[in-house]
């Protein structure tokens, strides 16, 4: 069997060293299939989204003036906030988290609708009350002769602090649970791969003392 070869020489120590060299040099991640794998990967693909919403929101949470400093960029945080945090309750190649997670958590469901609402009619698509674009026109009196046109537009790029704070404590509270589903669903693929004295920490952390990143990521990925 490769990597169990031992060649014959005399100092223990020495086979020792080439043994778990051999061994390590031969330790190669593969693919499986498991239905416990399976809803893992698609827990991790929803936490990979609610982490980097919680990252875009933390920026405007963590500096209030950003909106009246720089709207473009503050905008374009809260946008990926919003799109990667609606993303967590939508399936497509995963299957994704369900809005019965807030059942007994009135005050987070009122929130997730809000949010989800400003994604769905603003950001998404242009249905909500969040923008106005009037073109008026300019007379002493409405039955006066006009004496020009302009414009009037409104768009609504971001909330006051008050409601960043408020998606960010939905937010905290999402993450918890998916993190714990994660860690329970890990603890269990683990133990059922690895032995029962097993856990996702210590699976992962022996992972990646026998593999390397290019092994994985890396052209050489088998």
């Amino acid at each position: 069997m490769a990597g169990s070869f031992m060649p014959q020489v005399r100092d223990n120590g020495f086979r020792a060293a080439v043994y778990i060299t051999l061994c390590l040099m031969t330790v190669r991640p593969f693919a499986f299939t498991n239905p416990v794998k399976d809803e893992l990967e698609h827990m991790l693909s929803v936490l990979g989204d609610l982490r980097r919403a919680k990252q875009t929101l933390g920026f405007l949470h963590n500096t209030p003036g950003l909106f009246s400093e720089s709207g473009a960029i503050a905008g374009a945080l809260y946008t990926q906030a919003l799109v990667s945090y609606v993303r967590c309750f939508t399936s497509g190649r995963r299957k994704g988290i369900d809005t019965e997670i807030f059942s007994g958590s009135a005050d987070m469901l009122a929130i997730h609708k809000d949010v989800k609402g400003i994604r769905d009619r603003h950001v998404a698509h242009p249905v909500g009350e969040l923008e106005r674009w009037d073109i008026l026109v300019a007379a002493e009196d409405l039955d006066s002769p006009a004496v020009g046109l302009g414009v009037h537009n409104w768009f609504f790029v971001g909330p006051a602090p008050a409601e960043v704070e408020r998606f960010m404590t939905l937010m905290r509270f999402v993450d918890g649970l998916v993190e714990a589903r994660v860690n329970e669903l890990g603890n269990e693929l683990a133990r059922e791969i690895l032995g029962p004295e097993a856990t996702w920490e210590s699976a992962q952390e022996s992972f990646w003392k026998h593999v390397s990143g290019d092994q994985v990521y890396g052209p050489t990925r088998g």
